[in-house]
């Protein structure tokens, strides 16, 4: 037996989502470890979900990835059926909170050519990598913009009054800064 074949023994008979820690809790107080056929040592947990999570990245995957309180990954067996008794997978806000299968940086080059080849626009944008600063991320969550945008106004005009333009201070130019939000989430 494999690692995808204990979990989808064990989720078949679980009752809801699992995670893999509460898995492999079950699968060795039922006994299917000792049918596993692996050389894996040390944390057999930790493989498991390791396992399932190269997994989750198959589109035939039979595994379903649900995040408990937003951040703890569970499992669940795939299924086509309603959920019961009235029951949905909408959060009490009515929306439905599933983690999108794109990072906020996929977005990056939509929102540049939108910007840069919309007429009421033609911002050049440039993206900010701030993720590979040294601060803890909840420091810099919202510190800097995902994206910066300049428009330069001055764009057409005649020589004369560019110059005229910087002689009064005015620099002909506008700075845009972008946050981009794959969900905003009400806070609890």
């Amino acid at each position: 037996m494999t690692f995808l074949e204990l979990a989808e023994k064990v989720l078949g008979q679980a009752k809801g989502p699992m995670s893999a820690t509460e898995m492999w809790e079950l699968a060795v107080a039922k006994g299917y470890d000792k049918e596993l056929h692996s050389n894996a040592s040390g944390f057999p947990a930790n493989t498991l979900s390791a396992t399932l999570t190269r997994n989750s990245k198959n589109p035939q995957t039979i595994f379903d990835r649900t995040y408990r309180d937003g951040r703890h990954v569970e499992y669940s067996l795939k299924t086509h059926e309603p959920p019961p008794d009235g029951e949905s997978d909408q959060g009490e806000d009515g929306l439905v909170h599933e983690p999108p299968g794109y990072k906020e940086a996929d977005l990056h080059p939509y929102l540049t050519y939108f910007l840069h080849r919309n007429e009421r626009f033609k911002v050049c944008t440039r993206t900010i990598e701030h993720r590979k600063g040294k601060k803890a991320k909840v420091v810099t969550e919202w510190l800097h913009p995902d994206m910066i945008g300049v428009f330069y106004c001055s764009r057409g005009w005649n020589p004369a009054v560019v110059e005229r333009s910087k002689a009064s201070g005015n620099p002909g130019v506008k700075l845009y800064a972008f946050e981009l939000k794959l969900s905003l989430l009400p806070s609890a």
